[in-house]
């Protein structure tokens, strides 16, 4: 009776020895590795994507997104110098990037008759004149490339402009290659009332820089049209006194206009 006791559990020995080699050579084929896996209850979640990592640096007037610079300021502007808003811009960047800023996000728009590199509606910065000249472009354009820049940087495109700036060149929008014949300038000029006569308020024209100079006014023109009511169309002049022909300044574009007091 003893022997064959013991041969049932010599037996049950080498079934259970046999079973854990089984489940040791499984999880080596399974895992690679000769511990043997955590399951998923207890193992960290494998299709979590890993999360992008921007950092925000430069110095000086640079800017730069992981070491690519994506705008470069010579000069100070709005009481600050071009390292204060650089600064100013850095912090701006690195707080939207911690909220999750997508490449998409970040668009050219214009408020308050300023040209602005925005984030929804958050400000990036502003497409000054100033730095505009420098780059012979105008500040529609300027907002343009810097918002490419940053979004290059972010891994993407950008979002279309906010306010409709096609009109500002002839065919529509630059490419990344355009360049103009000249210097673009911006110039704020008293807005005309065609028919009254009278100031009605500021615009801002852009355009060549020989072109702008001749602009002295811009003429509100009010018209009704059938499908859209009243309607006012906004011209560049070489007059402030415009008398039956309005003197238009050809190549030239209203990007803006303030304290309208109708």
């Amino acid at each position: 009776m003893l022997g064959t006791r013991l041969s049932a559990q010599d037996k049950l020995l080498v079934a259970a020895l046999a079973l854990s080699v089984l489940v040791f050579a499984l999880s080596v084929v399974c895992c690679g590795s000769y511990v043997p896996a955590a399951g998923p209850a207890y193992g960290d979640d494998a299709t979590t994507e890993e999360e992008q990592v921007y950092t925000i640096g430069g110095e000086g007037g640079e800017v730069s997104i992981n070491g690519t610079v994506v705008l470069r300021l010579r000069v100070g502007a709005g009481g600050f110098t071009a390292e204060e808003r650089a600064l100013i811009i850095r912090q701006r960047l690195s707080d939207l990037v911690a909220v999750g800023i997508e490449p998409g996000d970040v668009h050219a728009g214009m408020v308050r008759g300023q040209w602005l590199v925005l984030a929804g509606d958050a400000i990036i910065i502003t497409a000054d004149a100033e730095h505009a000249r420098g780059n012979d472009m105008c500040t529609p354009y300027l907002a343009v490339t810097w918002a490419r820049n940053i979004a290059a940087a972010l891994g993407g495109e950008p979002g279309p402009p906010s306010t409709t700036i096609a009109g500002s060149w002839p065919g529509g929008m630059p490419t990344a290659g355009w360049r103009p014949s000249e210097p673009y300038k911006d110039k704020e000029v008293p807005v005309i009332s065609i028919g009254r006569g009278i100031r009605v308020g500021m615009a801002r024209v852009t355009g060549p820089t020989s072109k702008v100079n001749g602009v002295k006014a811009v003429a509100q023109l009010e018209s009704r049209l059938q499908e859209f009511g009243d309607v006012e169309i906004y011209v560049p002049i070489s007059t402030e006194t415009p008398g039956e022909s309005l003197d238009r300044v050809n190549e030239c574009a209203v990007v803006g206009l303030a304290d309208l007091q109708l």
